[in-house]
């Protein structure tokens, strides 16, 4: 006699495996759904930022839309191995806990793609603290110079002159530590950038004050 049951517990009740069913169903629909609908955006947007990329182009919206249809396509299909796999070599319970493992790694490879330091951001703004300050736009590989250390500020000064290596000597490595996070601060409502950079010799002044800065702004190098 087998030790398994053959047959559902009578009840008058729920069953007991009906709540898991429906959980195990609804988290797998809302996962599917919201990666299938974002799917396309990724391609286009954000799939040639991301480190190993093939190429500096993004994919042609129709590709990626030639992409997707394939992917809806292949969900249809691939269901007939599941159940050939099923069937012919692990069995149901075994072949389902083992392809929802594969289904969840899937996921997070694509959520911890996005967290790497070495992602393009779309724009960041680069700043050179020096003799003079430095500075460029980067998006999507492309450097664009700029001359904002040029810029008048205050009391007749101009940003390089304010947060310069004259500057630092004349205030102090303190005071002049608070006028580059002002200035700093200043480009980031200016320019909106997706990260702004700070590099040069005198960045170095920052390092162990990196918490005080805004968020969005990392020390790189030169």
């Amino acid at each position: 006699m087998s030790t398994y049951l053959t047959a559902p517990v009578p009840t008058k009740k729920l069953p007991g495996g009906i709540p898991y069913i429906i959980g195990n169903e609804a988290a797998e629909r809302f996962s599917f759904y919201g990666m299938k609908g974002i799917l396309v955006v990724f391609m286009t947007g954000y799939l040639s930022l991301l480190p190993g990329a093939v190429g500096n182009e993004p994919m042609s919206d129709t590709d990626a839309i030639a992409n997707y249809h394939l992917f809806t396509t292949a969900v249809y299909f691939t269901p007939i191995l599941g159940a050939l796999l099923s069937d012919i070599l692990l069995g149901k319970y075994l072949t389902i806990m083992i392809l929802s493992i594969v289904y969840c790694i899937g996921h997070g490879a694509l959520a911890l793609m996005g967290i790497h330091e070495g992602i393009d951001p779309g724009w960041m703004l680069f700043l050179g603290l020096g003799t003079g300050l430095g500075s460029c736009m980067i998006t999507h590989h492309m450097v664009m110079p700029m001359e904002l250390g040029h810029m008048p500020y205050k009391d007749g000064l101009t940003f390089e002159e304010w947060t310069g290596e004259s500057r630092r000597e004349d205030l102090g490595n303190k005071a002049w530590r608070q006028e580059v996070k002002k200035v700093i601060a200043i480009m980031q409502s200016a320019f909106l950038p997706d990260v702004i950079v700070v590099g040069g010799g005198n960045s170095k002044r920052l390092l162990k004050h990196v918490d005080s800065l805004p968020d969005g702004v990392r020390i790189g190098e030169n």
